[in-house]
């Protein structure tokens, strides 16, 4: 037999090539945009929220956008005040009919000298089972805390009245106590908020609840303060997450 053309080794190199670069995109995860205007509910397809340059992977399972706002942000620049927006979005993860966990995130679409929203930093207050104030500068107040909710409605009539709507339409059912960890820090010209409403059923304690607590500030710390552009959210407590629930 005779062999084949010299051409032809690099012409199948160079078709590959193309091909493979045509290909790549379509394989890479997709994150949902959440500092564009939306239309609610979306399905976070691939588990990833983006919001400006940060990217924040969620817990498996199917996921779903159920609340976002624009958020107004303050601080300084060249001796004034300065102004910018932020965004404050809610998803929410449904298993086999019933609410596993509802995750908050705020973060400011432009850094600027001590940048912040007009929203309070963690409350103390009768629901509180735990509040660490981890400030080493008033100007960059950093605080975790773990409060106790009585009912969704009490978690989220004000909070994401969206979201609420959204699992009373699914007929998700109110799951009781819930258990809600709350993370806010300012970095020099930045910020991050994050917070997770989960069932209490996963913890035996309060002890549990506050040792988990740790676990976020330790995966999202450096995420929260614009050190690094991407993290994860720790695997959710409890049975591994099936990823049953859908957008409708």
């Amino acid at each position: 037999m005779d062999p084949a053309p010299a051409s032809i080794g690099p012409w199948r190199a160079a078709r590959a090539t193309v091909v493979a670069l045509l290909a790549g995109p379509a394989m890479q995860a997709h994150a949902l945009d959440v500092s564009q205007k939306l239309a609610l509910p979306a399905a976070i397809t691939d588990g990833v929220l983006e919001a400006g340059d940060r990217r924040l992977h969620l817990p498996p399972g199917r996921w779903v956008l159920t609340g976002r706002g624009a958020v107004e942000t303050i601080g300084y620049a060249r001796g004034g005040d300065a102004f910018g927006q932020g965004v404050s979005a809610w998803a929410t993860l449904v298993e086999d009919g019933h609410l596993r966990a509802i995750m908050w995130l705020g973060l400011p679409l432009q850094d600027f000298r001590s940048v912040h929203p007009a929203s309070p930093g963690c409350a103390d207050n009768d629901a509180t089972i735990a509040r660490l104030n981890l400030s080493n500068q008033l100007s960059k107040p950093e605080c975790l805390a773990v409060y106790g909710e009585r009912s969704l409605e009490s978690a989220l009539d004000k909070r994401s009245p969206h979201t609420l709507q959204w699992l009373a339409r699914q007929h998700v059912a109110d799951p009781g106590p819930l258990v809600r960890f709350v993370y806010k820090l300012r970095s020099e010209s930045s910020y991050g908020n994050f917070a997770l409403l989960l069932p209490t059923g996963p913890f035996d304690s309060d002890d549990e609840a506050r040792s988990w607590a740790l676990g976020l500030r330790e995966s999202l710390r450096s995420f929260l303060e614009h050190r690094t552009t991407e993290a994860s959210v720790p695997a959710l407590p409890g049975a591994t997450s099936s990823g049953a629930a859908s957008a409708r």
